[in-house]
């Protein structure tokens, strides 16, 4: 039972990606599926993306420092 509940969460799961990737290239906004797993400044991003991104995050202070 477990092995069949992880193969339907994983069939929801990539319905859901596919589904979110269709809607977005349908719009006019920049998407990437990105794995968590690599930190957000090594992903890799496309066109002005990435751009956009390190931008963002040198705005932001991440230290915690007030």
């Amino acid at each position: 039972m477990p092995s069949k509940l992880a193969e339907d969460y994983r069939a929801l799961v990539q319905t859901h990606i596919d589904t979110l990737s269709k809607k977005a290239a349908q719009q006019p906004v920049d998407y990437t599926l990105l794995n968590t797993s690599t930190p957000l400044d090594y992903a890799p991003l496309p066109g002005d993306m990435a751009a956009n991104v390190q931008a963002r995050l040198k705005t932001i202070d991440l230290t915690g420092a007030q």
